[in-house]
C-alpha cells in the first residue's frame, strides 16, 4: 500500500529499539521505532503535522471518518 515505506523503514530500527529497551517496556524517553527511523525528536503526530504535511493530511481524513 501507499503505507507500507514509513512502515517498512521503521521495522528496520525495531531491533535497535528492543536493544536499547532490553525486550522490556519502554520508558518515556526512549525513542520508538518510527521515531529512530524518521526524526528521533518527534512522534508520529507530530512528524506528519510538521515534515510530512502531505501524509498528515491523509491521516487527518483517515481519522476523521466518514460524516
Amino acid at each position: 500500500g501507499f503505507s507500507c515505506d514509513e512502515v517498512m523503514r521503521s521495522g528496520a530500527y525495531f531491533s535497535d529499539f528492543l536493544q536499547q529497551t532490553k525486550g522490556k517496556p519502554p520508558s518515556w524517553n526512549v525513542p520508538s521505532p518510527f521515531s529512530l527511523a524518521f526524526d528521533p525528536t518527534k512522534g508520529l503526530f507530530d512528524y506528519y503535522s510538521t515534515v510530512d504535511e502531505v501524509r498528515g493530511r491523509r491521516f487527518d481524513l483517515g481519522m476523521g471518518g466518514t460524516e
